[in-house]
């Protein structure tokens, strides 16, 4: 019989979350002490209020104080009162794997817990928060499937970082309770009516300014709450917006490079603060003005040198969406907000006019074949009568571009065509005058992709059977009977790959205007390889007459 009543006793303790405890002893909360009574239903808050203490002294007279005697439906017992409903939402509902009950939970210090005793037994002394919530269990191991959530916070730069975790208690072989916090997926937090959710590792990030914020926290499961709703307050204090963003200073010098890393910002607010982060106080030859810090020289390098039509000085470049620009500003006034890439690089201008010496480069790319074509230009600042700035691009002869340790030079056209394979490359620009940088060196990615014949091969009459044992630089000559418009060649002669790809070398026409060559790929053909070349009936004669079909003729390369 004593061995039943200890059984009772736990799943009492477990389901309603009190144990009988009584020592003789009343400990009530002053008259006048304001207590907090909230009643959380299923799916909702029923009762919400602050309730002022008179004559109570335990959690059910306080319960009953709040809501009335007849919201309560309930049993007393020998342990103190049982309860069924609230405000007429019943416990006791049961599904697959679960049933529901009244949890118990108190607040006292600020911290939310389930009770160690029953409502009847619980003491008003240091209450702060009394909490009835349905909550589930599992029915066979009386283990809880609604938690108690906690809430942490670490500031990351301009991100509060908010991890969602519950509180999860199980017992050792001794019935000793093991406390433990995990963290929760799928968990609601909302923050002035903005409602977030954490992630897989219980994380949600937002950016929220300095001050106070209550942050709700839920997670409504389908056939009952998962955590028992709670609101804690956190406080955002003044902080770094960029603390921990990683941003690119680099420093060119006359000739080269003299500094490039990667830093990450702590309590840097401006472009100065990270020069004198990244390089250090000592390396920087400048003075302090009205205006913020005017640089003379860095790591060494110092700017001012004249000479004919020239003179030098540190030109400052931003870096924002992978776009290389002028500083409209001044280093100590940049702000890091949005800064990919800080750049000091020495640059001329013309003394009596202050026109550039040294430009801003620009690349573009056009993929024709087998061939990449880039053109390089330049971004060109003049000024209108009201000195409004106008900007323009301009080609760029005699510039190098770098790929893969080969340097090729644009020509005056500010062109360069290179034969590379499909992928991902970095193009270093530069171009070095006598006396200054004529360009600001800058890298570019360019990705290769060949353009893709898609046409039917039925569409296209075979010319000749397959050609074999054809030389890997091959030029094919194609004979018309007329003389042909050139400009109709464009798109209309290809040479395709087995994989479709256009691989076309370059095409031109010959003296005799009849005869147009097509040549091989600059790394020629791949031995053994087997390909097509396609003749559109769009070429035109100077009179305008068309070829009467398309043509196509196979052959492969001899091995």
């Amino acid at each position: 019989m004593k061995k039943r009543i200890l059984s009772l006793l736990l799943i009492f303790s477990m389901i309603f979350s009190f144990m009988p405890m009584f020592d003789g002893n009343v400990y009530a909360a002053n008259s006048g002490d304001e207590i907090r009574v909230r009643i959380e239903g299923k799916t909702g808050v029923l009762f919400d209020d602050i309730i002022t203490i008179t004559d109570e002294e335990s959690g059910e007279d306080l319960l009953r104080t709040a809501i009335g005697d007849e919201e309560i439906d309930g049993e007393v017992s020998q342990y103190g009162l049982l309860i069924n409903g609230l405000l007429g939402e019943t416990a006791g509902e049961s599904g697959e794997g679960y049933t529901t009950s009244w949890g118990l939970y108190v607040s006292n210090g600020g911290e939310l817990k389930s009770s160690g005793v029953g409502i009847s037994s619980l003491q008003l002394e240091g209450l702060e928060e009394l909490l009835l919530h349905i909550k589930a269990y599992e029915p066979s191991t009386y283990e809880d499937l609604t938690f108690i959530p906690r809430l942490e916070m670490t500031q990351e730069g301009a991100y509060t970082k908010l991890t969602a975790k519950k509180v999860v208690t199980t017992y050792d072989e001794n019935w000793n309770p093991v406390t433990s916090e995990e963290i929760v997926d799928g968990a609601s937090l909302e923050i002035e009516g903005n409602i977030y959710t954490t992630d897989e590792n219980g994380e949600v990030k937002v950016e929220l300014e300095e001050g106070n914020y209550d942050v709700n926290i839920s997670k409504e499961g389908k056939d009952y709450p998962e955590l028992v709703r709670e609101t804690y307050e956190i406080t955002v204090e003044e902080h770094n917006p960029y603390e921990g963003k990683e941003i690119r200073v680099r420093i060119e010098g006359q000739n080269d490079t003299l500094f490039d890393d990667m830093i990450t910002v702590t309590d840097e607010e401006s472009g100065e603060d990270l020069l004198r982060t990244a390089i250090g106080d000592e390396e920087i030859d400048g003075e302090v003005s009205q205006y913020g810090l005017l640089i003379n020289g860095l790591l060494g390098e110092t700017a001012g040198e004249s000479g004919e039509g020239y003179t030098t000085s540190w030109g400052l470049y931003v870096s924002n969406d992978g776009m290389l620009e002028s500083s409209e500003v001044g280093i100590s006034s940049l702000q890091l907000e949005g800064l990919e890439e800080l750049l000091l690089h020495i640059k001329a201008y013309e003394p009596s006019t202050y026109a550039d010496l040294t430009f801003i480069p620009r690349l573009e790319m056009i993929q024709e074949g087998a061939y990449t074509k880039l053109t390089a230009k330049k971004v060109v600042t003049t000024y209108d009568e009201n000195w409004n700035p106008v900007i323009s691009e301009e080609m760029v002869e005699g510039a190098k571009l770098e790929i893969e340790g080969n340097i090729y030079a644009t020509d005056e056209n500010g062109e360069v065509k290179v034969e590379l394979e499909e992928g991902s490359y970095d193009v270093y620009v530069s171009k070095e005058g006598k006396n200054y940088p004529e360009l600001v060196r800058e890298t570019y990615e360019i990705i290769v992709e060949y353009s893709k014949f898609d046409e039917d091969d039925n569409n296209y009459d075979l010319w000749q059977s397959e050609n074999i044992d054809v030389k890997s630089n091959k030029t094919w000559n194609i004979v018309f009977n007329m003389e042909i418009m050139e400009d109709s060649l464009q798109d209309s002669i290809m040479v395709v790959d087995s994989e479709r790809n256009i691989v076309t070398g370059e095409v031109k026409v010959d003296s005799d205007n009849k005869t147009v060559k097509v040549m091989a790929p600059q790394n020629v053909y791949d031995a053994g390889a087997t390909y097509t070349l396609y003749i559109k009936k769009e070429i035109q004669s100077i009179d305008g007459k068309t070829l009467k079909r398309s043509l196509r003729m196979p052959f492969t390369i001899a091995e």
